[in-house]
């Protein structure tokens, strides 16, 4: 299963990229996240990992988030694994007309038999996992604007959007 969110956001890819891969400030501008306990140092590198603290659907979740591909300021994978199911959460930031397209796309790939439970019960709540996709990217977005200034070129922004990817595996 594939979800994703894409918002056009008026900042360089770099501030973009430093606002989504600076982790320990997550709480205080995305509004699902609770906490953030660093477990490895910076700076910010393959196999960095941390602990999110978050609330979701009126359930609070701590997950440990590894990152498992890197490509600055573009690209950043994370991956954690869960109910037997491997989650990864990918952000994906592209140079576009009037700032950065920015892309957060999470997908569930079962790896059990209780994995495979758990993502049919995933694929009903794809509307709101989706809603939460764009909540985050939507906090980020405002972030970045606040830490990148009026914008770029002093051209306004599209908002966000989320869309439903992909198919169920």
């Amino acid at each position: 299963m594939e979800i994703s969110a894409e918002a056009m956001l008026p900042v360089s890819p770099e501030t973009a990229f430093d606002t989504f891969t600076d982790f320990p400030a997550y709480p205080r501008f995305l509004s699902g996240v609770d906490a953030v306990e660093m477990i490895t140092d910076p700076p910010l590198r393959l196999k960095s990992r941390f602990f999110e603290t978050r609330t979701m659907f009126g359930h609070t979740e701590r997950v440990k988030l590894m990152v498992v591909a890197l490509d600055a300021p573009y690209h950043i994978l994370f991956e954690t694994r869960a109910v037997g199911t491997r989650f990864t959460l990918g952000i994906d930031l592209a140079p576009a007309e009037g700032g950065t397209r920015a892309a957060l796309t999470i997908t569930a790939t079962p790896e059990t038999f209780k994995g495979r439970i758990a993502l049919a019960f995933m694929a009903g709540m794809r509307s709101r996992i989706a809603e939460a996709l764009a909540t985050d990217l939507a906090d980020g977005r405002a972030e970045a604007i606040r830490r990148g200034g009026p914008g770029v070129g002093g051209r306004a922004a599209d908002g966000s959007r989320a869309t439903h990817g992909g198919s169920m595996r």
